[in-house]
């Protein structure tokens, strides 16, 4: 794995895997609450231009929601290397 990224700084159809939740315990709930947790594949579907929100996929539980990039800022991602656990 690479070092640690938040969910702005991937590119569109870039996956990863959540590593942990920055913030207070009551952003920390929500973000739960909406189904992303620790250990969870993502994909960034799609990026508003203009610091819009973004569209991520959970691969692991198929569903996706839009977050807004104050948000994914605060959720770290590992990705993935090329040809790793094939």
């Amino acid at each position: 794995m690479r070092a640690n990224k938040n969910l702005c700084q991937l590119t569109v159809g870039q996956e990863a895997v959540i590593v942990s939740i920055e913030g207070g315990h009551g952003f920390r709930n929500r973000i739960l609450s909406m189904g992303l947790h620790p250990g969870d594949r993502v994909k960034v579907v799609r990026a508003s231009p203009f610091r819009g929100p973004l569209l991520i996929e959970n691969l692991d539980q198929g569903f996706c929601l839009a977050l807004g990039r104050g948000m994914a800022a605060k959720v770290l991602v590992e990705i993935p290397e090329e040809g790793v656990g094939e």
